[in-house]
């Protein structure tokens, strides 16, 4: 199934205490799309669940992509490749949007590009307060 396709969200039933996905962004047709995924993951967290990612993960999102976008109303311009890259400040600014909060651990023998470690980023559903 295509994880950015909101059609297919109907046939994934049930809530979940973990979500993994290594590749948070890194197919995503456009950011309705990759906005709409996020909010079904975050739809079925259980409080206190866990949305794992990398940080590889998020650095991705086509920066240098020039073809054409098929997405009704996708904006065509390569210039703003570099607003695709979601980051790890934006994934945690789309957290707290979403009502969760963004932590990390390191892994040191994962490497992304031979100069940095690569981290595991974890997203966990807040309590709802009453």
């Amino acid at each position: 199934m295509n994880k950015y396709d909101p059609r297919m969200y109907g046939r994934i039933p049930g809530d979940y205490d973990i979500i993994v996905d290594t590749l948070l962004k890194s197919v995503a047709c456009c950011e309705k799309h990759f906005e709409q995924m996020m909010e079904f993951f975050a739809s079925r967290l259980v409080t206190g669940g866990m949305l794992i990612t990398t940080e590889s993960g998020v650095q991705w999102g086509w920066k240098g992509n020039t073809k054409r976008a098929y997405t009704p109303g996708a904006q065509l311009d390569p210039s703003i490749g570099a607003f695709r890259v979601l980051g790890r400040d934006g994934l945690g600014g789309l957290g707290e949007r979403l009502g969760l909060t963004l932590s990390s651990a390191a892994v040191p023998n994962s490497r992304v590009d031979n100069s940095r470690d690569d981290a595991i980023l974890i997203l966990t559903k807040d309590e709802i307060v009453v």
